[in-house]
């Protein structure tokens, strides 16, 4: 308990969010890399977790609730900005969901989030991934039941070819939820692995 106390107390916060009487916060450890995401409730942590990352000025926190699963109780959603890459400046995110009956904490990684890709009953996972000489946007649903996300292969994928007009878009400052609208539903595929 009182190594718990120390850790908290060893931590600055960066950035926080708040819904209601949640908020949720990133914060810098005094020790070590990366930086923790916790999730509170009045004065109770409702969850906390220690993510990899480099100090870049960022660590952005959203946070949101919404029954997901449809069984009357609102899960809280928390969405952390992990990094972003050179180059194209792709933000890396991890999705957090704490289920509305049992608190039990789901978390995914995927790349530029917005709140837009987070609905019931498909939750959109995104990634950016090369197909043959292409590089393509990809969102894959995923249902949230019993406290967890399943793949939802039977209802294929989006996929968005990265042309100049996507480029363009992408750079005024455009939503992911709002670039699917111009994919191709295609058939589901497993990711990609990183070269």
């Amino acid at each position: 308990m009182i190594l718990a106390l120390l850790f908290a107390l060893a931590c600055h916060e960066q950035k926080c969010a708040r819904t209601g009487d949640i908020v949720a916060c990133t914060c810098i450890p005094d020790e070590d890399a990366g930086y923790v995401v916790r999730i509170r409730r009045g004065g109770k942590t409702l969850y906390e977790a220690r993510r990899d990352g480099i100090d870049f000025g960022g660590y952005d926190i959203e946070v949101f609730r919404k029954d997901l699963d449809g069984d009357g109780h609102a899960e809280i959603v928390a969405c952390d900005l992990a990094g972003m890459s050179n180059g194209m400046s792709v933000q890396s995110w991890n999705l957090t969901i704490l289920d509305g009956r049992t608190g039990a904490a789901t978390v995914m990684p995927l790349n530029d989030y917005d709140k837009g890709l987070v609905q019931r009953p498909l939750i959109r996972i995104t990634s950016w991934e090369w197909i043959g000489d292409h590089l393509y946007f990809i969102a894959r649903p995923y249902t949230y039941r019993n406290g967890a996300l399943h793949p939802a292969k039977e209802k294929g994928m989006w996929r968005r070819p990265y042309l100049f007009s996507f480029e363009r878009e992408r750079g005024q400052g455009g939503k992911p939820s709002v670039w699917l609208k111009r994919a191709d539903h295609v058939a589901w595929s497993d990711p990609t692995p990183s070269p």
